[in-house]
């Protein structure tokens, strides 16, 4: 009885923190300024938290990878105990692998994207609490990140600041496919290109 309520357990965490983490990619900063502005606690708590967004994703990973894995080894030992080491190893591959999907991946991020910035400020106390009992973890799994991407293959090919935020600007034009703003969307790009008109281009 005990690992069946450990397991549920398990799932609901799971569920926390793949909505968290969908809640928080989708939830919008502006809208989370204004309500820090209007002395919305919650909202000024989450801010603080997003500011250190690598420590935050950092939480969020390690707790969902570490859930799934002892999800994963309890429902195995749950099934051997029922249907012997062969057969339980088996059903619990499959049953493990569509429950973690359904009810820790596609439900919770579909439901927290429906609702980010609500589902953002009811978990921002709870998440707060993660994120300073996971940290010496975090701290310890981040710096052997950084120490194995010294060993990867960078890219040479970079965008200077200016060359990013204009290509940035042309891609969101691009995007708006409505033709009532069509004159407007050129006048912009214009601007942007102002850089490469001659004064030969002027006089014509």
């Amino acid at each position: 009885m005990i690992s069946y309520l450990i397991l549920i357990l398990l799932l609901i965490c799971s569920f926390f923190f793949s909505g968290t983490e969908t809640a928080l990619t989708a939830v919008s900063a502006p809208l989370l300024h204004e309500q820090e502005k209007q002395g919305n606690k919650r909202a000024a708590l989450l801010n603080r938290l997003r500011a250190k967004s690598d420590k935050l994703l950092g939480t969020l990973l390690f707790g969902n990878n570490i859930v799934n894995i002892a999800t994963t080894a309890l429902s195995t030992s749950i099934m051997i105990n029922f249907f012997g080491e062969k057969l339980g190893v088996i059903l619990s591959t499959c049953v493990v692998s569509i429950v973690i999907l359904v009810f820790s991946e596609i439900l919770p991020k579909t439901y927290a994207l429906s609702i980010p910035y609500t589902f953002s400020l009811k978990v921002t106390p709870i998440l707060n609490i993660c994120v300073r009992l996971f940290s010496p973890f975090v701290a310890a799994l981040s710096w052997i990140s950084k120490c194995a991407l010294r060993f990867l293959p960078r890219s040479t090919q970079t965008l200077d600041a200016e060359e990013k935020l204009k290509a940035e600007i042309r891609g969101t034009l691009d995007l708006d496919t409505g033709t009532a703003l069509a004159q407007e969307q050129s006048m912009l790009k214009s601007v942007l290109d102002l850089d490469d008109v001659t004064v030969e281009d002027v006089m014509q």
